[in-house]
């Protein structure tokens, strides 16, 4: 209990000070409530006279009231100041601590997010590769060898990645490079857009892995 009364106290410190710096806030305030205190001051003073003074008297007297007064005013002043950021000390220790819990937790969601995206594209770049190995492997002059289906499979599940993960731009860029129809393309063609994607895939991990 003792540590935490010691950090709302060094809280409102802070807080005080900080008050204090923002020139036109505090010396508004300042002058402001010494100047009223003065007057007090000095009128109280005025009163205090004797009923016959002396014309040294009515000098002394209001002056003296009215110094009183003033420093009676910078420090009530400053120390209401003080005494009002010591009770909303707790309160803004609170707020903070409640928006640093808060940006922890996106922290902590946006690792996850990019650790997700990480592992769906890792998948997409394995079968990619068994995609192109399949039609590498195959024989480029039987059209109805092809592995067709494999490569068409290959863009639905990357479609499926990137609109999961509302990866609008990657996305556009892939259909760019790799939106192309086997039926009506040659073999290298297939070829070279299963290149393409893998290497726009790679680039994509190269990004959400920092």
């Amino acid at each position: 209990m003792e540590q935490e009364w010691e950090t709302t106290r060094q809280r409102a410190s802070k807080d005080t000070e900080s008050f204090r710096k923002s020139t036109k806030s505090f010396w508004l305030l300042e002058i402001g409530g010494t100047a009223v205190l003065t007057f007090v001051g000095g009128y109280v003073g005025s009163l205090l006279m004797p009923q016959n003074p002396t014309p040294s008297q009515q000098y002394i007297y209001p002056g003296a009231g009215a110094a009183i007064g003033m420093i009676i005013g910078l420090v009530v002043v400053f120390a209401l100041i003080y005494l009002w950021n010591l009770f909303r000390a707790p309160y803004r220790q609170r707020d903070e601590a409640r928006r640093m819990v808060l940006e922890l937790q996106k922290e902590k969601e946006v690792r996850q997010y990019k650790k997700q995206i990480v592992l769906d594209v890792n998948l997409l770049v394995i079968e990619g590769m068994d995609v192109l190995n399949a039609f590498k492997s195959g024989d480029s002059s039987q059209r109805t060898a092809w592995p067709a289906e494999k490569f068409k499979l290959w863009l639905l599940h990357a479609n499926e990645v990137y609109r999961r993960h509302k990866l609008l731009n990657e996305q556009i860029l892939w259909l760019r490079d790799v939106g192309i129809e086997v039926g009506n393309s040659s073999f290298d063609d297939v070829i070279q857009a299963c290149e393409n994607g893998l290497n726009r895939l790679e680039k994509i991990l190269d990004k959400y892995k920092q």
